[in-house]
C-alpha cells in the first residue's frame, strides 16, 4: 500500500473520532426526531441495501467468491438496520420503528428512487455504482449527519458498523482491481469514461443530489455542518479514485443545492 493511501486511511479514522466527539446525547424533543431518523435509516438499510445485493444475486451470473460476500453484505446491512431500529425504539419507545412512516419514507423515501437502478446497470456497472455510492459516499456521509448521536450507538458505529463496512470495502476494492487489471486500455477507458457518469448522475440525481434528503432533512432538521459537506467530502472522493481506479479524480459538477447555500469542497 502506497504512503498516500495510508495517509488518507489514518485521516479518515482521525475525522470519524473528532466528529463523533463534537457531538452531544439528543434532548427533549430532539429523541423522538433523531429517533425517527435512526428508524427510517434502519428500515432502508434493509430495504435498500439488502434489496439490491439480492438483485445481484438474483440477475448476475456471478462466481462463488461474490455469491458468498453478497450473502455476506446482505446479513451484516440486515444486521445494521435491525440495530437502528432497535435503537429508535429504545430511545422513543412511543413510536414503532419497524414500521414505513409517512413522514420518513413520504418525505424523504429517495433510496428506492436512485439505489434500485444500479443494478440495472450490470455487472460490473453494479460493482462500481453500488460501492462508488454506499461505501464511498455513504460511507463518509452517513456517520457525520446528525449533530447529536445516542452514545451508545456512537460507540457501535465506530467499533462494530465500521468494521464491517471496512471489510466490505476491501473486498470490493480487490474486485475493482481485478476487473480493471483484465481491462485492455480501450476498456479501461471506457469503464472510466462510465464511471465519470454515473458519479455525475449521482451529484445531479442520487444520493448527494437530493436537496431534501441533504439540506432539508440533515442540514435543517438535524443539525449536520455544511463544513462537512466541503473539504472532507473533496477528500473522500479523491480517495475513492485514487485507492480504487488508480488514478486521479476528474472534474465533477457538485450539486446544485450546493451552492444555493454557500458549500464549496474545492475551496
Amino acid at each position: 500500500m502506497n504512503t498516500r493511501v495510508e495517509d488518507d486511511q489514518q485521516w479518515f479514522a482521525e475525522f470519524l473520532k473528532r466528529r463523533h466527539a463534537e457531538k452531544r446525547p439528543p434532548v427533549g424533543d430532539e429523541k423522538r426526531l433523531l429517533a425517527g431518523f435512526y428508524g427510517y435509516r434502519g428500515r432502508q438499510e434493509i430495504d435498500a441495501l439488502c434489496g439490491v445485493s439480492a438483485f445481484a444475486l438474483r440477475n448476475f451470473d456471478l462466481d462463488y467468491k461474490w455469491k458468498a460476500f453478497l450473502c455476506e453484505h446482505i446479513g451484516e446491512e440486515a444486521d445494521h438496520g435491525e440495530h437502528y431500529i432497535k435503537a429508535a425504539d429504545k430511545l422513543y419507545p412511543g413510536d414503532d420503528h419497524w414500521l414505513e412512516s409517512a413522514e420518513w419514507e413520504g418525505a424523504y423515501g429517495a433510496w428506492r428512487r436512485w439505489i434500485f437502478p444500479i443494478g440495472e446497470r450490470g455487472m460490473p456497472g453494479f460493482i462500481m455504482g453500488l460501492l462508488f455510492q454506499v461505501e464511498g459516499y455513504g460511507g463518509l456521509c452517513a456517520p457525520i449527519h446528525q449533530a447529536w448521536d445516542a452514545p451508545e450507538v456512537i460507540e457501535w458505529r465506530l467499533n462494530h458498523q465500521l468494521v464491517d463496512e471496512d471489510d466490505h470495502e476491501k473486498f470490493i476494492v480487490d474486485a475493482v482491481r481485478k476487473i480493471m487489471d483484465r481491462c485492455t486500455p480501450q476498456e479501461r477507458d471506457k469503464l472510466l469514461a462510465t464511471i465519470r457518469l454515473y458519479e455525475q448522475d449521482l451529484m445531479r440525481n442520487g444520493y448527494l443530489g437530493d436537496e431534501r434528503l441533504h439540506l432539508g432533512l440533515f442540514i435543517e432538521r438535524l443539525g449536520a455542518s455544511k463544513e462537512q459537506y466541503g473539504p472532507p467530502l473533496r477528500w473522500r472522493r479523491n480517495r475513492l479514485w485514487r485507492e480504487w481506479f488508480g488514478c486521479e479524480a476528474p472534474p465533477v459538477q457538485w450539486p446544485v443545492w450546493f451552492a444555493k447555500v454557500g458549500i464549496n469542497p474545492e475551496a
